[in-house]
């Protein structure tokens, strides 16, 4: 993977660890801290840029004067279209690194994380910070037992155990690792591929 974007990844994992640490300690009040989103909105654009600084690196190596992104198509036909356009002279002149790009699309098996992050960078970076909302999965409250007069107190049977994007409705932490892990690897298989 090219130096500058690995920098950038790294960046974005920490980001993570710290996205983790606020949404636990946010959990028990159900209230999402604007830092959360606004780390968020980082994580995504820079693991959107790791992408973008791949597929230029692509463009400029194989002299396509073009200042293309990473695309997220959803078919075939419309990958080979925009590989065209953005890379041209590669589907034809480099099979294997337009494999490699086509591998990491979002209508191949385990890649719904493209379309993921497609969605969220636009949404944070041009338009609000996503809001997150507490996910459907609960976990059991136990009972409360009173040393004392050996009454119980029951609180609340279940607690919230993680928060959800609203759009996509996917689990924060889950999707922002999956992406973090799919960004990982699709750029560097087209860096491999591109000998990069």
């Amino acid at each position: 993977m090219l130096a500058y974007a690995q920098s950038v990844l790294d960046l974005a994992d920490e980001q993570i660890a710290e996205v983790t640490r606020l949404h636990n300690e946010a959990l028990p009040s159900g209230e999402v801290p604007g830092r959360m989103q606004a780390l968020i909105k980082n994580v995504v654009e820079n693991q959107r840029s790791v992408l973008d600084y791949t597929a230029q690196a692509v463009a400029d190596k194989y002299g396509c004067g073009t200042r293309p992104y990473w695309m997220g198509m959803k078919t075939p036909g419309d990958f080979r279209i925009a590989i065209e356009k953005g890379l041209p002279g590669i589907l034809k002149g480099h099979r294997k690194i337009a494999d490699a790009f086509e591998r990491h699309q979002p209508y191949q098996p385990d890649h719904d994380w493209v379309l993921h992050l497609f969605e969220l960078t636009p949404e944070n970076k041009h338009r609000r910070l996503t809001p997150q909302v507490g996910g459907n999965e609960l976990r059991p409250q136990p009972l409360i037992q009173l040393a004392t007069s050996g009454s119980r107190i029951s609180g609340p049977t279940a607690v919230r155990v993680r928060f959800d994007f609203s759009n996509p409705p996917v689990p924060v932490l889950a999707t922002l690792q999956r992406i973090q892990t799919g960004v990982e690897e699709a750029a560097g298989h087209v860096c491999s591929e591109a000998g990069l």
